[in-house]
């Protein structure tokens, strides 16, 4: 395992490696690919290539199944959402993806033209997921772009619709609104503590007030709808994508369920500073 980065600093801050390589990542990996055909023939590249033939990655799109008592609910689950979205979206769009509860098994991604890319980030990082599909749509304008991101995510990041709209930046962004910060609440349940055991987690829930994300989006120029049903689905993904082909930013703020361990907790910490006033100024 390499690690590559032109930052000394982030190396090896959150997976383990083998090899440091403070490089220029497209400079550093032509520079692999060449020394790779300088120490092998071509036939002898063959040769192992067609050795793994059948190897490759199982991505899950041609085998995922959603179960039958996950459609058609609301808040929408989010294999639904995922699974629509895989067969709704071009065959080879660039899908960013910054949503911890995503169900990537159900789309077709993969190297090959008619794959899906997948632009991710490892670091488990939040707020970056905006800045990359608009570099992405920059950077390949002629290829459908998705933004797959979390209601947290967004949260950090907001401002870039509107560097959308002025620009007109053509990105379809797909907002999956469970109401809460979910990597902060699993990272609660992992430590099995007092949280896990009340099921009450610091910070976690964004609700009350709700955020409608259409209309911050529509704020800032950016065009958007809710959908709160697994029915509606479709007909926004629609709409979002002949938006996007007409070359405006579009939004879909999706109402999707909560999974996993804690998803039921609706608990916040609340205070009222306009209570805590001793005069009403």
């Amino acid at each position: 395992m390499i690690c590559c980065s032109t930052s000394p600093d982030s190396i090896g801050r959150v997976h383990p490696f083998n090899i440091a390589m403070v490089a220029n990542t497209k400079l550093a990996l032509r520079g692999l690919i060449d020394t790779i055909k300088g120490m092998a023939t071509r036939a002898r590249i063959k040769e192992i290539a067609a050795s793994r033939k059948g190897q490759e990655p199982d991505f899950g799109a041609k085998a995922a199944k959603i179960k039958k008592e996950s459609l058609g609910l609301s808040p929408i689950h989010p294999d639904e959402l995922a699974l629509v979205m895989n067969e709704e979206l071009d065959r080879n769009c660039i899908l960013v993806h910054e949503y911890q509860q995503s169900s990537l098994q159900f789309f077709n991604l993969g190297p090959g033209e008619n794959d899906k890319m997948l632009v991710s980030n490892k670091g488990i990082c939040l707020g970056w997921g905006i800045g990359a599909a608009i570099g992405a749509k920059v950077a390949a304008p002629d290829r459908q772009v998705v933004l797959n991101i979390g209601d947290g995510s967004v949260m950090y990041s907001a401002s870039g619709f509107w560097t959308m709209a002025r620009y007109e930046i053509p990105v379809l962004i797909i907002v999956s609104n469970n109401h809460c910060y979910d990597s902060i609440r699993k990272s609660y349940v992992g430590y099995n503590g007092r949280m896990k055991a009340a099921n009450r987690f610091t910070g976690a829930i964004l609700d009350n007030p709700l955020i409608d994300f259409a209309k911050l989006a529509k704020s800032e120029g950016c065009e958007g709808v809710r959908v709160e049903r697994a029915a509606d689905l479709r007909p926004a993904l629609k709409r979002g994508i002949e938006a996007t082909r007409a070359g405006t930013p579009f939004l879909i703020d999706v109402d999707v369920a909560r999974t996993g361990p804690g998803a039921d907790s609706t608990w916040f910490q609340k205070f009222s500073v306009a209570q805590s006033r001793k005069k009403k100024v």
